[in-house]
């Protein structure tokens, strides 16, 4: 089996724009990682909004993608979500239990 040429793996997943940003998730910053391994690709990605509705179908395209450059290889895709608290603006109390409005 021959390699799994990394930067073919990113330049397909450029094609893949996420529909709440308009960007690409390699831009967007939402890959974390890529794993290659032998005979297998893992992609690793973090959404810091909620997006699950949108994980089954990203996982598709990722997949997709990933067999289009390296159609022998198995992919595997982890997609998490982690939502980031801010504060509250000056003077403002923070609501209880709300992280974000």
């Amino acid at each position: 089996m021959s390699a799994v040429d990394r930067g073919a793996i990113e330049a397909a997943l450029k094609n893949i724009v996420d529909p709440h940003t308009g960007k690409d998730i390699i831009s967007s910053k939402l890959v974390n990682e890529i794993t290659l391994g032998d005979g297998s690709v893992s992609v690793q990605l973090q959404f810091h909004y909620p997006a699950a509705g949108w994980h089954e179908t990203l996982a598709g395209e990722i997949d997709a993608a990933v067999k289009s450059v390296a159609p022998a290889v198995n992919s595997e895709v982890e997609i998490t979500t982690e939502v980031t608290a801010h504060s509250a603006q000056k003077g403002v109390q923070a609501i209880k239990g709300v992280k974000n409005i």
